[in-house]
């Protein structure tokens, strides 16, 4: 089952200890949510990401921009390396 909360970051965050798979898709990265998810669900079940391509700023600009604001919540390594990509690994198996 794949729920999808646009509009509603407490909503997701809220809702997903009880639901298998769920995604938000917000419009900008908010740091605090990111952390408050990792203390709620844990950091295996958070997945940081970015769309693109940019045209302004460039992918590669906007990319690092966003991740240096998740860098800045200093997770610690362990929850740190799930979110960038360690559970993103597991769920996909790879």
């Amino acid at each position: 089952m794949l729920l999808q909360f646009r509009n509603s970051s407490q909503s997701a965050i809220r809702n997903s200890p009880t639901i298998r798979n769920s995604s938000e898709t917000p419009q900008m990265i908010i740091p605090c949510k990111i952390q408050e998810a990792v203390q709620k669900i844990g950091a295996r079940r958070v997945i940081w990401g970015t769309d693109g391509p940019h045209k302004n700023p460039d992918t590669g600009g906007f990319a690092h921009t966003e991740l240096d604001k998740v860098l800045a919540l200093d997770l610690g390594l362990s929850d740190e390396a799930a979110v960038l990509g360690g559970a993103i690994a597991a769920l996909l198996k790879v």
